[in-house]
């Protein structure tokens, strides 16, 4: 985000970890286009057939500050996580 490390989706979506600026509003402006980007990437088509984000920097991702932010993009929240899906047709 504005050329800086915001976020990093290790191999097979098991490793998330986010590198947020700490002052607002530069911090919600990057969550929240780490938020979209993630949607983007789990539902856009070509290899991937959605995504499910149970942890974000090691703590569960529902109690992670990012979850509003995924919700907002289209993330769905599950007992084990946050889902993301593309759509059927």
């Amino acid at each position: 985000v504005d050329g800086r490390l915001a976020a990093y989706l290790g191999r097979a979506d098991r490793q998330f970890l986010t590198f947020l600026p700490e002052g607002e509003p530069a911090r919600s402006r990057a969550a929240r286009e780490v938020a979209r980007l993630l949607f983007e990437t789990a539902t856009g088509g070509g290899e991937r057939t959605g995504m499910l984000i149970g942890e974000i920097d090691g703590v569960a991702a529902a109690a992670h500050a990012l979850a509003p932010y995924l919700v907002e993009a289209g993330f769905v929240r599950r007992p084990t996580g946050f889902q993301a899906s593309p759509p059927r047709e």
